[in-house]
């Protein structure tokens, strides 16, 4: 019992605030052990760096930093142009997004890591300086280049993880209603409307995960993979696991990257199942233009979301797409700096 308590005093971290601000005068223990202040030891959960400072801004510098660094060793590995973009897309792209989602980034900022990356993209593919960032991660175009902007996918999983976030919190705590029903004999039971409970009211311990730790792994205890999908919902107690594939295309190819993306998680999926999980795999496509894909009715469906939750979750993802593009429109034929911070082209 005593290694217990050492062990989470350990983990512990006091705060005191007087008067709005952060005071380390007063201190507290435990079993004779000191509880180290949050000014001592920050604190980090879920890939949040909670401090004394009680703000994002220096966490955001420091991403913002971080992904200089990256973009920086990948240009001086000698390796051929399009394999450092290839790095771009699978290893780094995953790593900048969940401090994006778990910290109050300005859009701004997002625009300027965009601008950071679009530049090392252009130089390692060998294209214009000026080639706008529309032709670089446009869908729309003849000749369509593959990789993500970091605006668009930042603002669309963003949208659709918090309003998942938002169902799990929902729907915590909440038991299935333990009535009896009678029926007249030779009568099929019918469901009342509003009773079709979702799979999240059949757990109370979903765990939702995005990119968690700088690129989202499936948890060890499941499966061994290196497949890294956007977002993913654990209950450890009912052995349950769903998988959740976010895409931004043109409309017209959702069907064709929703079989893709099946395909892709396939084998994966019967792994897991073969590990005795319950295990489900659900892609889903929000179009760059701001529709909705039936992908993603279906997903929210199936979670549970109550007609007004679902509206306002299919609104949030398609607002979140539509505005990306808008943005790269808007900015299609706006000068560009380089990382240097100089005009491009001069």
């Amino acid at each position: 019992m005593c290694n217990s308590t050492h062990y989470y005093i350990a983990k512990s971290r006091s705060l005191v605030l007087k008067k709005g601000k952060v005071t380390d005068r007063y201190r507290f223990s435990l079993a004779g052990t000191t509880i180290p202040s949050i000014t001592e030891q920050p604190v980090k959960s879920l890939g949040k760096l909670f401090d004394s400072s009680l703000k994002d801004t220096a966490s955001i510098q420091r991403t913002s930093k971080e992904l200089g660094g990256w973009l920086r060793c990948v240009d001086r590995s000698g390796l051929p142009g399009r394999f450092k973009a290839w790095i771009y897309q699978h290893s780094i792209l995953p790593r900048i997004l969940w401090p994006l989602l778990v910290y109050a980034v300005p859009m701004t900022t997002v625009e300027d890591m965009e601008r950071k990356i679009s530049s090392y993209l252009r130089r390692w593919l060998g294209l214009p300086r000026s080639l706008s960032s529309a032709a670089l991660y446009g869908s729309s175009n003849i000749l369509q280049l593959p990789f993500s902007g970091l605006t668009e996918e930042f603002m669309v999983l963003k949208a659709v993880a918090e309003s998942i976030a938002k169902a799990i919190n929902t729907t915590k705590g909440h038991s299935k209603p333990k009535t009896i029903r009678f029926h007249r004999a030779g009568e099929k039971p019918t469901i009342p409307a509003g009773g079709r409970l979702g799979l999240l009211t059949t757990a109370t311990d979903w765990q939702l995960e995005v990119d968690l730790d700088k690129q989202l792994k499936i948890p060890s205890r499941i499966t061994s993979t290196r497949l890294r999908p956007d977002m993913i919902i654990v209950s450890k107690s009912t052995k349950q696991l769903i998988i959740l594939e976010l895409t931004v295309p043109w409309e017209e190819r959702m069907e064709e990257a929703n079989e893709r993306k099946r395909a892709k998680y396939q084998e994966l999926v019967e792994e897991c199942r073969s590990q005795g999980w319950k295990t489900y795999c659900e892609p889903l496509e929000v179009g760059c233009r701001g529709f909705a894909g039936r992908s993603l009715c279906k997903v929210l469906t199936m979670l549970g979301l109550t007609s007004e939750a679902k509206r306002k979750a299919i609104r949030s993802a398609t607002e979140a797409a539509e505005r990306a593009t808008r943005w790269l429109w808007i900015k299609r034929a706006d000068p560009w700096m380089n990382a240097a911070g100089t005009q491009a082209g001069v």
